[in-house]
């Protein structure tokens, strides 16, 4: 062979890029993702796929200049992509034939029948949310809402693998804690079986396994739980080793049942092995399986441009998320979807696998307690701690802003956390470097806030305890345990006499009750944490009003920090924000409805 033909070659070969890589081994990603594109357009979304072997794309958004497309779903046999498309649900083919508009607005958290038929999904009716199933075959709309009373956004319906019912997490009673629910997919109200049916402790999110064995779902202690589909086993797969963000966060089961993958948690998206509870977890947002299970994509941010935000797709093995590589730059946030593919078969799981015995699998040690804070409170916690170990502390809560701090044996203090990642609950993990009684310090961060918490202690065997008595050390008489103040912003509750605190802005808006929506009180606080909506967006204007200029948009599900308001004009209630360095004003609510959550409070 010449030697300039083998330069020519090698070049080739070192300036490929990594997609056509993969299409080189049998052990490569293939198949299809449903994505969103940007077009440039504030709020503007095209809905694409992306050909993971050959890195070609194909534009599947109906004719229109300013496609607003968002939150893509392929159905189990792969033939139909469900999304939003200028706020409506719509459906189309991945060849782009077929495309069918609906004039259902806002649909919320979109659940394929696994015949590929129908869909399920929430949507909002006043203060209270309603279950819809569309099918493709009559293209009728059916909604229930009584005897489904009570409902809210944490109540994402999920299919059983028959189709003969529906799980969905509710309060059967107002003030009551949220439980897993079961009903016929007619919905009689005779068929309702509760599922989890805890008196202690509230559940979310419940979603149904593709061999139809199992329900995974969220506990309100931050913990992923799985049971048997028949509500019995059920069983704490994360014992507090995991952070947790919004409780209507969807579970994506592996195709084979035996992994659930989490939005919104740990560094971004955790996976969850169910026979073994070992976790991994990535930064990225939108994570999607492969066919097989062998794979995962999702998004990550990258930057914003011009009030635009660009996120990067990357593929990963799915047994190591952290090793992925960029496949397609310049995406959306708004969703992804990998077509299935309906020939591939899985070997079942016996339900014996998923209950071990205390010697096969010994679960990870941990303490966990529950109290109340008060207003300027600070709770102690003490544990015996042993040189060489590595635990994790969690402090949530869902009614104030969580402040967690770790003290060593001789009262210096080791750390401390506020918000992890996005949630307002706090974690720690931490190699201990000696021997002793350790003091951690519970409180709000700010100092007006109070209600319950729950602290657990994981990976020592050793118990929370109120005092430094109790324990196998002695705690010593110095020197005193004195927790170092914090920086934090001015707080808002120490009223002055000379100078009270303002809401307004700007001279000539404000809170002006008289100018806010009706019925729709501020909800959002300042200096707290706030998400768009799952299945909403919203536009950041650069002065709360709708005809200042646009400086970026947050897709639905995002969190941002809150920096001033309430103001309200127009029956609007604003607020400026945070979000990854774009600072704007967003709207709360207007026209009866909120746009805007407070995120865990």
């Amino acid at each position: 062979m010449q030697l300039k033909y083998r330069i020519g070659l090698f070049l080739i070969w070192l300036f490929m890029p990594f997609m056509f890589v993969f299409a080189q081994s049998d052990d490569a990603p293939s198949g299809v993702i449903a994505y969103i594109m940007p077009t440039g357009v504030t709020g503007g979304g095209e809905l694409r796929l992306f050909n993971v072997v050959d890195a070609s794309t194909q534009r599947l958004s109906p004719p229109n200049e300013s496609p607003q497309d968002i939150a893509p779903h392929f159905s189990p046999d792969g033939a139909w992509i469900a999304f939003i498309s200028d706020d409506q649900l719509a459906f189309i083919r991945p060849t782009g034939e077929d495309f069918i508009a609906t004039d259902i607005e806002n649909p919320l958290h979109i659940t394929w029948a696994w015949d590929s038929t129908q869909v399920a999904f929430l949507t909002q009716r006043g203060d209270d949310y309603v279950i819809n199933i569309y099918s493709l075959d009559t293209r009728e709309n059916r909604t229930y809402a009584p005897p489904l009373n009570n409902l809210n956004s944490h109540s994402m319906p999920s299919w059983s693998v028959d189709g003969t019912f529906i799980t969905y997490s509710t309060h059967i009673e107002a003030g009551t804690n949220n439980d897993i629910l079961r009903v016929s997919s007619n919905f009689d109200p005779e068929t309702i079986i509760n599922l989890s049916n805890s008196d202690d402790i509230s559940e979310f999110s419940a979603s149904v396994s593709p061999n139809g064995l199992f329900i995974s779902y969220k506990s309100e202690t931050d913990d992923i739980w799985v049971m048997n589909i028949t509500g019995d086993n059920p069983r704490n797969l994360t014992e507090g080793r995991l952070s947790l963000g919004a409780s209507d966060t969807v579970h994506q089961w592996s195709p084979d049942s035996t992994r659930v993958m989490i939005p919104d948690a740990g560094r971004g998206i955790a996976i969850i092995d169910i026979l073994t509870g070992e976790i991994s977890d990535v930064e990225g947002e939108n994570p999607t399986w492969s066919p097989d299970g062998r794979w995962v994509a999702y998004t990550r941010f990258k930057e914003n441009r011009e009030g635009i935000a660009y996120s990067d797709l990357y593929i990963a093995p799915a047994n190591n998320p952290r090793n992925g590589r960029v496949a397609l730059e310049n995406v959306s946030s708004a969703g992804l979807s990998w077509q299935p593919d309906p020939s591939l078969t899985f070997e079942p799981i016996g339900l014996a696998t998923l209950t071990p015995s205390a010697t096969d699998t010994p679960s990870v040690p941990q303490s966990q307690v529950t109290g109340v804070l008060s207003p300027a409170e600070m709770i102690d916690w003490y544990f015996d701690g042993f040189a060489g170990t590595e635990i994790t502390l969690s402090l949530n809560s869902d009614d104030f802003d969580a402040y967690l701090q770790l003290y060593a044996p001789n009262g210096d203090l080791l750390t401390e956390n506020d918000d992890y990642l996005n949630s307002t609950n706090s974690l720690i993990t931490i190699t201990l470097t000696t021997d002793g009684i350790y003091r951690v310090v519970v409180s709000a961060y700010y100092g007006d806030m109070q209600g319950n918490y729950s602290l657990t202690l994981a990976g020592i065997e050793s118990e929370l305890r109120e005092t430094t008595a109790g324990g196998i050390f002695v705690a010593t008489a110095t020197p005193t345990f004195t927790p170092t103040l914090r920086p934090s912003p001015t707080p808002t509750f120490t009223a002055t006499p000379t100078s009270p605190p303002t809401l307004t802005p700007t001279p000539t808006l404000g809170l002006d009750r008289g100018q806010c929506p009706p019925n729709l009180p501020p909800r959002l606080v300042i200096n707290g944490r706030g998400r768009v909506l799952p299945g909403g967006t919203s536009i950041i204007y650069e002065q709360p009003t709708p005809d200042s200029a646009t400086l970026g948009e947050i897709p639905g599900g995002v969190s941002f920090t809150v920096l001033e308001g309430p103001v309200c004009a127009d029956n609007r209630i604003w607020w400026q924000v945070d979000y990854r360095n774009i600072i704007g004003w967003v709207i709360e609510g207007a026209s009866g409805e909120y746009l805007l959550e407070p995120l865990r409070r």
